[in-house]
C-alpha cells in the first residue's frame, strides 16, 4: 500500500498533524456544503467522517484528499427544489441516502466498463469551465449569508434575482464578520501557511461566548446533534414519479466526480512524479460513496482545494485521512456544542474563499491569448453550467468528445520524400529539396484512424496518385476503429484492381489485432502489412538509391 509509505518518523508525525488540521478545515467546508445539498450542515460532518479514511484505504495517491465537496452538493442542491423537496427538511435527509446511493452505483458501472482510462479525453478547458460555473452556482447561492440573508439552490438567474431581493435584508455586523473572515483568509494566503479557516472558525466560536452574536442580529448554526451517526434508511418509494431525474442527476454527479478527481489526481501524481491506477480510483470513489450513502449524506468527491492546502504543508501519505478520520470522530463526540456557536456569515466567508480556489478564470485568460477555439469550449462549459448544472456536465463530457474528435481528426499528416545522396525520408512541404519517389506514394499518418477521419485519409491518398503511380506506402497509424478499417481494406482492393501496390508500415501493435478483428486481415494474408516502411518499399520492388520522382502532382481522376 503505497499510499501510506513515510520515510521517517518526522515524516509520519507531519502527516497525522496535517490530518489534524484538514478535519478541522474540513468541518466548516462540509458543513457548508451540506446546506448547499439542502441537508442539515451535521450531515456534511458525517460525510467527511468515513469517505476520507475508505479512499485512503484503496486509492493510489499518497497526497489527494477525498470528502464532501462543492461540485456533488451544488448539483444535489438544484435537484432537491426541482421536486418540490425543502432544503433541510425530513424529505431531503429521506431521499439523500438513495441518491448517494444511486451515485455510488453509476460510479461502479464505470469502473466495471474500465471507465479510468476514457477519463483522459475529458480536457482541461470542459472540465476547467465546468468546475468554475459549479463554484459560481455555489457562490450565487451562499452569497446572501454572507449579508444576513437567505441561501437559495438553482440556476444562475434565479440565484441572482434571489441575491437582488435579499438585499433588503442586508445587516451590517453580519457583513463584516462575513466579508472580514473573506479578506483574511484570501489576504493571508500570501503571507502564512497556517490555516486561516480554522483560525478564524475557532475566533469566531470562542468570540460567541463574549459577544453573543444572536443577540446582535447575527445568525449562527445552532443546535447540532452530537454523536456518530446512525445508518441511514434506502426508501426507494420516496422516488415515485421522478426516478428518471434521480437516475439522470446521479448520474451528473458521478460523471463530476469520476472525471473532476481523476484528472486532478493524475495532475498531483505527475506532479511528484508518482503513478495512479483509473480503475483503483474509480473503486476507491465507488466505495466511499458507498459510505457516505449509508451515513445519509450527499455525494462525495475529491477536494482540490484541500488537496492543494495540505500539500503546502509537505504530506507525503494517506496517514492524514486517517489522522483526520479520528479528528473527525471526536468533533461529533465532543464538538458539536462548539460549533452551534459559529456564525453563518464566517461560515460562508470560509466557503466562499474555498470556492474561488476552483475557479479557473486565470486559465480562460490563457486560452484567450494562445488558443482561441479551446476557450470558446471553456466557455460554453462554464455557460451551460450555469443555465442547468446536470445539463452543463452532460454537454461538458460532450464538449470534451468532441474537442478529441477534432483535434485527433485533424492530426497532421504529410507526404514523404527523399533527398539525393542522404538517408531518411522527409516531409515535401517542409523540405524544398525533397523529392518523391519515382511512382511511389508515401504516406505519414499521424495517429488513430477512425470514422472521423477515415475518409479524409482516403481522399488524400486518392488525390496523389499519378498516371504511373505503382506503390503506395502508408506509415504511422497508431490504431483503427471498424469503420476504418473497411475504408482501409476497401481502398486496398481499390488500388489492387488498378495495379497498385498498397503497404501498411511503421504502425503501433495492436494495428494488426484490429485489422483481424474488424474483418480486414486480408492486408495481412496479402503480406500488405510490413514493420518498417524499408520494408514495405523493398516489398514493391523499390530499394535504394531510390528512384527520384518529380515534385509536381499530376492527379488521376
Amino acid at each position: 500500500m503505497q499510499q501510506f509509505r513515510v520515510r521517517s518518523k518526522a515524516a509520519l508525525r507531519r502527516d497525522l498533524v496535517t490530518g489534524v488540521v484538514l478535519a478541522l478545515l474540513s468541518v466548516p467546508l462540509s458543513m457548508g456544503f451540506a446546506m448547499v445539498a439542502g441537508l442539515p450542515p451535521v450531515y456534511g460532518i458525517y460525510g467527511s467522517l468515513l469517505t476520507g479514511l475508505i479512499f485512503a484505504l484503496l486509492t493510489g495517491s499518497p497526497r489527494y484528499v477525498f470528502g464532501v465537496d462543492a461540485a456533488p452538493a451544488a448539483l444535489v442542491g438544484t435537484l432537491l427544489p426541482s421536486l418540490g423537496i425543502a432544503g433541510g427538511s425530513p424529505e431531503a435527509m429521506a431521499v439523500m441516502p438513495v441518491f448517494t446511493l444511486l451515485t455510488a452505483a453509476w460510479l461502479f458501472l464505470f469502473w466495471a466498463l474500465r471507465g479510468g482510462r476514457y477519463a483522459k479525453f475529458i480536457s482541461e478547458p470542459v472540465l476547467g469551465g465546468c468546475v468554475s460555473g459549479i463554484a459560481c452556482i455555489v457562490l450565487l447561492g451562499r452569497l446572501p449569508t454572507l449579508f444576513g440573508g437567505s441561501a437559495a439552490s438553482g440556476r444562475a438567474p434565479a440565484l441572482l434575482t434571489h441575491l437582488l431581493g435579499e438585499m433588503s435584508a442586508f445587516h451590517p455586523l453580519s457583513c463584516l464578520l462575513g466579508a472580514g473572515t473573506l479578506a483574511v483568509i484570501l489576504l493571508g494566503r500570501r503571507w502564512t501557511r497556517l490555516s486561516l479557516s480554522v483560525i478564524m472558525m475557532t475566533a469566531a466560536v470562542l468570540s460567541d461566548y463574549l459577544l453573543h452574536w444572536e443577540a446582535l442580529g447575527v445568525a449562527v448554526v445552532g443546535p447540532l446533534p452530537a454523536g456518530l451517526p446512525s445508518i441511514a434508511r434506502f426508501d426507494f418509494s420516496l422516488l415515485g414519479s421522478h426516478a428518471e431525474s434521480f437516475l439522470v442527476d446521479s448520474l451528473a454527479v458521478a460523471l463530476v466526480i469520476a472525471a473532476e478527481t481523476l484528472v486532478s489526481t493524475r495532475e498531483v501524481a505527475r506532479h511528484y512524479e508518482e503513478a495512479v491506477d483509473g480503475q483503483k480510483e474509480l473503486l476507491a470513489y465507488t466505495l466511499a460513496n458507498l459510505a457516505a450513502a449509508f451515513l445519509g449524506s450527499s455525494p462525495a468527491s475529491g477536494s482540490i482545494s484541500r488537496t492543494v492546502r495540505v500539500n503546502r504543508r509537505q504530506v507525503s501519505s494517506q496517514w492524514m485521512s486517517v489522522s483526520a478520520c479520528a479528528a473527525t470522530a471526536l468533533v461529533l463526540l465532543f464538538g458539536t456544542p462548539l460549533l452551534a456557536h459559529l456564525p453563518v456569515p464566517v461560515l460562508t466567508g470560509i466557503v466562499i474563499a474555498s470556492l474561488i480556489t476552483m475557479l479557473e478564470f486565470p486559465m480562460a485568460l490563457r486560452l484567450w491569448r494562445l488558443e482561441r477555439s479551446e476557450f470558446f469550449i471553456f466557455t460554453a462549459a462554464f455557460g451551460a453550467e450555469l443555465i442547468g448544472l446536470a445539463e452543463g456536465v452532460i454537454v461538458g463530457v460532450l464538449l470534451s468528445f468532441a474537442s478529441f474528435t477534432m483535434r485527433a481528426s485533424s492530426e497532421p499528416s504529410y507526404f514523404l520524400g527523399v533527398l539525393r545522396d542522404e538517408e531518411g525520408f522527409h516531409d515535401l512541404a517542409q523540405t524544398p529539396h525533397a523529392r518523391p519517389i519515382a511512382q511511389t506514394v508515401l504516406y505519414q499518418f499521424t495517429g488513430p484512424m477512425f470514422f472521423a477521419n477515415a475518409e479524409d485519409f482516403e481522399r488524400d491518398i486518392l488525390g496523389a496518385l499519378r498516371e504511373d503511380t505503382r506503390l503506395v506506402v502508408v506509415t504511422g497509424v497508431s490504431s483503427l476503429d471498424m469503420f476504418a478499417a473497411e475504408r482501409l481494406l476497401e481502398l486496398y482492393r481499390r488500388l489492387k484492381s488498378r495495379g497498385i501496390h498498397f503497404y501498411l508500415s511503421g504502425h503501433a501493435g495492436v494495428v494488426r489485432e484490429q485489422l483481424v478483428s474488424y474483418g480486414a486481415k486480408e492486408l495481412i494474408r496479402d503480406g500488405a502489412v510490413r514493420q518498417r516502411l524499408t520494408q514495405a518499399l523493398a516489398a514493391g520492388g523499390v530499394v535504394p538509391p531510390y528512384p527520384l520522382g518529380n515534385r509536381e502532382k499530376k492527379k488521376t481522376q
